[in-house]
């Protein structure tokens, strides 16, 4: 595998932009809280997670409390950082049943459109 192929080296560089700039952006293109949610693990079954959200312009670690951009670009150059690890990142926003059962084809697809943008900065476009 060629490491810096990947979408995670992208992310990486990239942390800040993405952090200070792209998710507010696409929270606001949303209208609604966005979660990073960072999944990490050996071959050993050594497992880590932490899942941050934005909601309005403020960060939060989940059940932590508040956070702030610096926090979480450390936690990911921390995780970039471990020898042996993987790291999965998802960048998203929730909805609760009712929204997801009354959801029209054409808000779907906008929400989705909304997280263009940042798709393209990770991947390079």
């Amino acid at each position: 595998m060629i490491r810096n192929k990947w979408d995670w080296s992208r992310f990486i560089s990239k942390r800040q932009i993405i952090i200070d700039r792209e998710i507010p952006a696409c929270a606001d293109r949303v209208k609604r809280p966005i979660f990073i949610k960072i999944l990490s693990h050996t071959l050993s079954k050594q497992r880590e997670h932490s899942v941050y959200n934005l909601v309005e312009t403020k960060w939060f670690k989940r059940h932590s409390g508040t956070s702030t951009t610096a926090d979480i670009a450390e936690a990911l150059l921390k995780i970039d950082g471990l020898k042996d690890w993987w790291a999965d990142c998802y960048i998203g926003c929730d909805f609760c049943p009712q929204e997801v059962e009354q959801m029209d084809t054409k808000y779907a697809s906008q929400v989705l459109l909304a997280f263009a943008p940042l798709r393209a900065l990770i991947r390079g476009q």
